[in-house]
């Protein structure tokens, strides 16, 4: 698992402002892995077998497929596989969602698009709460 304090995969950005924990993957770049940390932005490809982050952010032509656990995401590119947020997730005019999707709350840009087993999750919540 790589685990990092704050890392720009991208030379033109390198003066972005990324949080401490976070990353970002630009664009024409390819990762591969699990990766844990506070806040991700990708513009390139990340090819995950596991994310754990606080957020997930998808740039228009950032592309993710694997398996994601996170607060909440903004997607604006691809994502295909499994999203598992404890929040929001909010998918922009251009933003595609395939897989299984599991959210708290859930906001669609006119344009945006969610394919596969999209639901509310309750899992957490208590039976007053799930009624």
């Amino acid at each position: 698992m790589m685990q990092f304090d704050s890392v720009t995969i991208d030379e033109k950005r390198a003066d972005a402002d990324i949080t401490p924990g976070g990353i970002l993957i630009g664009a024409g770049v390819m990762v591969k892995g699990d990766i844990s940390c506070d806040e991700i932005v990708v513009g390139g490809t990340l090819d995950i077998n596991a994310l754990q982050a606080k957020k997930l952010v998808i740039e228009s032509g950032g592309k993710v497929e694997g398996k994601a656990n996170a607060n909440s995401a903004e997607i604006a590119g691809n994502f295909k596989g499994d999203l598992h947020l404890t929040d929001e997730i909010c998918v922009k005019k251009a933003g595609i969602v395939r897989g299984k999707v599991r959210y708290r709350s859930l906001q669609v840009e006119s344009g945006g698009r969610l394919y596969g087993d999209v639901q509310y999750d309750f899992e957490d919540l208590d039976e007053e709460e799930k009624k």
